[in-house]
């Protein structure tokens, strides 16, 4: 048989000590069917345990829908942005968040929660639509991400009474669901006003909201409950009861909670983020600075390297340095003057929402997900990889080795893997179904060697090579038997 040779140019990944920290990583583009995607909205980047990512929001997704429009959707790519099997489409519905519990992934949009495969199907329709028969309004309208409890149950807050339409007595701004998607009725707490944010950490859940009283308890739009739904009273609330918006997004293991928005506290107004201690009171260690009235602080992700924090929002001024969108804090609030001066990011027309979403990565990087379309004037889309502190930077290089696969399209009962340069040391070779499952893995030394894959079914594989610190992109490996 006539054996054709395909080249894969791969990339090396090159570790740079001391990069340039939070420049933009120019290797992450999110692509479907090749082209750029445009959109209003990326609401958030959700990192896999097979290294793809599953991205969600607003997205025109002209090339694989065929909408000219944008429309709520969640696509999977790879560690590149390229979009790979997953493509779930909402039409006109934004999708909120994706969380996932074993295998299963719960995706949120404005108007309903669902149990979605790898692949983005839907694998339990009663779960989805089950909400409507005891919600009396044919939609549910969760809020926030679910709690997940151990035994299938999940709770929610909710900015609309629930039940719709029902008796004052059974009506509350939280509830929780039962694994068939069906309201528990037992589990029951009269909430006078919205649950906006949930938190969970152990055995309790923080919630914030429009809220000054729960269960006939008063407290000012924050506290904490346990998992059946009963209130802390021991856990104190700083905030008055004018706050605009409380989000508790990040718990230090020391048990001090990171909140962020935009709220008030007896001593200062408008406040974009404050470190609250384990029994809810105020860090007095941690700077405390007002943001304009009309702004709020959206995002945080804790800086594990220098224990600081990055936070995004929709301000343009932070303790007054020039900080459009995005700043850094170190580990007691204080603007670090070295990074991100000036205009950052320019937000799109939604100017309201700014940096929306901060999620650290692997290797020193961080995805920042948003409403804005440049960064220090570049244009980009709405959802972006920086490199961090000490990241290790991706370079793409001409010069290197040279992965050979032959034959590819592959049609009998193995592939040969070759090295044109010779390259010392074991390369570990692994091969991946679409869904993400590893098919194979095998080891080659430096001349290479075969694989065979007599037993796999006709199809599309991805294949990976690393050797030592060299990770390889990866690539498509066809298969027809």
């Amino acid at each position: 048989m006539k054996k054709t040779v395909f080249f894969i140019y791969l990339f090396l990944i090159a570790y740079i000590a001391n990069g340039q920290p939070f420049s933009l990583d120019k290797t992450f583009t999110i692509k479907c069917a090749g082209e750029p995607v445009d959109g209003d909205i990326c609401n958030g980047v959700f990192e896999d345990d097979d290294g793809t990512f599953l991205v969600y929001g607003d997205f025109q997704m002209y090339p694989c829908s065929g909408f000219a429009y944008s429309i709520g959707v969640d696509i999977r790519v790879d560690e590149d942005g390229y979009n790979l099997e997953r493509l779930d489409f909402r039409g006109y519905v934004p999708i909120k968040s994706i969380q996932k519990k074993g295998n299963i992934y719960y995706r949120r949009s404005q108007y309903d929660f669902s149990k979605l495969d790898y692949l983005g199907e839907n694998i339990d329709i009663p779960f989805t639509n089950n909400p409507a028969e005891d919600f009396g309004y044919g939609i549910l309208s969760p809020i926030t991400d679910g709690i997940f409890l151990g035994n299938g149950g999940v709770i929610f807050g909710s900015n609309d009474l629930i039940p719709h339409g029902a008796s004052a007595d059974s009506q509350s701004y939280i509830f929780k669901l039962l694994p068939t998607g069906k309201r528990d009725w037992d589990f029951f707490h009269k909430v006078n006003n919205h649950v906006l944010n949930v938190k969970k950490h152990g055995d309790f859940v923080y919630i914030s909201g429009r809220f000054t009283e729960y269960d006939g308890y008063a407290q000012n739009q924050y506290g904490r409950i346990d998992l059946d739904g009963n209130f802390d009273t021991t856990y104190k609330s700083p905030f008055t009861a004018d706050s605009y918006h409380i989000i508790p997004i990040y718990r230090h293991d020391d048990g001090k909670m990171m909140v962020v928005g935009r709220f008030n506290i007896d001593s200062a107004y408008n406040v974009g983020v404050i470190r609250l201690m384990p029994d809810g009171s105020v860090d007095p260690s941690f700077h405390i600075v007002s943001i304009a009235s009309t702004r709020q602080v959206l995002a945080l992700c804790p800086t594990k390297e220098d224990g600081g924090y990055l936070i995004g929002g929709n301000f343009s001024y932070y303790d007054g340095y020039k900080r459009t969108c995005i700043v850094k804090l170190d580990k007691n609030g204080h603007v670090d003057p070295k990074y991100f001066d000036g205009d950052v990011f320019a937000p799109s027309s939604y100017d309201y929402l700014g940096v929306r979403g901060i999620t650290q990565g692997k290797n020193d990087t961080y995805y920042v997900t948003g409403c804005f379309n440049s960064y220090f004037g570049e244009k980009v889309k709405p959802a972006i990889r920086i490199k961090g502190l000490t990241h290790v930077s991706i370079n793409e290089t001409t010069s290197c080795s040279q992965l050979s696969v032959f034959p590819n399209p592959a049609n009998g009962e193995e592939v040969t893997i070759s090295f044109p340069e010779q390259i010392s040391g074991k390369t570990e070779i692994t091969v991946s179904d679409m869904l993400g499952k590893t098919v194979k893995i095998i080891t080659l030394g430096q001349n290479g060697g075969t694989i065979s894959v007599a037993g796999f079914p006709a199809g599309v594989y991805l294949l990976s090579a690393k050797n030592g610190k060299n990770v390889f992109k990866r690539e498509k490996l066809i298969i027809n038997h």
